[in-house]
């Protein structure tokens, strides 16, 4: 029986908290465990987990084989003061504003007056509207408004047929 020592989900709905828990590798992520060994809360700051490091080694002892996060939480317990200073390392990273780089001056270039005339200003795209209808209607209409006959020669020759699905099969073939 393979062990492994990982995280049970527990909490609500965006609100996770985990159990670190050993457990056999065939039993599902919130399903049966052998021990719980301690608790892990991703949205606390600071010290957000709990370990009872005494089992975690006796299971690890024993072949137990613990997660990539859970072997992250158990150095971070071990040595709290190294996690707390990669912790003020970021939290510096992310409070010091970006440096700005000067911007280069350049000599400008006269665009090409065939290419001044055939740009166009920016305009939004047009939002769909009553006349506009959506895609599967579209086709129909489509459909309706030329209607080809599979048995004319002559590509692009249209034909009027009645509209209906029995006298006009091959108009509906492609629905």
């Amino acid at each position: 029986m393979a062990v492994a020592i990982r995280l049970r989900r527990e909490g609500a709905l965006n609100r996770p908290y985990f159990k670190v828990v050993v457990a056999d590798t065939r039993s599902p992520r919130d399903g049966k465990f052998i021990e719980i060994v301690g608790t892990y809360d991703p949205k606390k700051a600071g010290q957000n987990s709990t370990l009872k490091l005494d089992r975690i080694e006796h299971w690890i002892g024993k072949g137990a084989q613990p997660s990539d996060t859970v072997r992250s939480l158990i150095k971070k317990t071990k040595n709290p003061e190294a996690a707390a200073k990669k912790a003020a390392a970021v939290a510096a990273k992310k409070a010091a504003p970006a440096p700005k780089p000067e911007p280069v001056e350049a000599e400008p270039v006269a665009a090409p007056a065939s290419a001044v005339a055939t740009e166009r200003p920016h305009r939004p795209k047009q939002r769909l509207s009553h006349r506009h209808p959506p895609s599967h209607l579209r086709r129909r209409l489509q459909a309706k408004a030329k209607i080809v006959d599979m048995n004319v020669k002559s590509v692009g020759e249209t034909v009027s047929f009645p509209l209906d699905r029995e006298a006009n099969r091959f108009a509906y073939k492609n629905w």
